[in-house]
């Protein structure tokens, strides 16, 4: 018969608590991040596409999921303004995981697997551990095209009216206080 017991007794209450917290914050960020307009990709440090969006989907329809930077340019199709193509090591999310650049702003034109181009912007960013090295990449595309047809709409109608004043020989003018002191 034993005569004594040993034993330890831990409370895990504050560890079990704050697993329960952290997981509901990754949960709610997920939300976040899937009800974005914009889409969202996140890459492990090697490279390899870890994370999509919803919005990926939308903006390019429904491209391949890189495992490699050197496929982004072949499985996300894009060109620059002047025409060139944009090559893989080109891409903002490349730049931001091999050279730790922030990409703010870059337009291009897509092209999405049913042949149909969109125009987007395109921003990057190094994720960083603690220490400062690079742990991964994330992008965000937004797409202008809508912005760029209504751009493109108003063009084609100021055209349109100033061809109109020409043919029936009248004009306007527009006056702004204070402008012809």
């Amino acid at each position: 018969k034993p005569v004594r017991y040993i034993g330890t007794l831990i409370d895990h209450t504050e560890l079990k608590t704050a697993l329960e917290e952290a997981a509901a914050q990754r949960s709610r960020l997920q939300q976040i991040i899937d009800l974005l307009p914009v889409s969202v990709f996140v890459a492990d440090a090697a490279g390899k596409l870890i994370a999509l969006n919803p919005a990926v989907d939308q903006i390019w329809g429904r491209p391949k999921q890189s495992d490699r930077p050197d496929d982004y340019g072949e499985d996300y199709k894009a060109w620059w303004p002047d025409g060139r193509r944009v090559r893989s090591e080109e891409w903002g999310i490349a730049r931001a995981l091999f050279a730790g650049e922030a990409v703010d702003g870059e337009e291009m034109e897509i092209e999405r697997p049913d042949g149909t181009r969109r125009k987007i912007v395109n921003y990057a960013y190094p994720l960083r551990d603690e220490h400062g090295a690079i742990t991964g990449a994330m992008a965000v595309n937004i797409d202008l095209t809508p912005l760029k047809q209504t751009e493109e709409a108003l063009r084609t109608s100021r055209e349109d009216f100033v061809r109109a004043q020409k043919l029936a020989h009248i004009g306007y003018w527009k006056y702004e206080q204070g402008q012809w002191e």
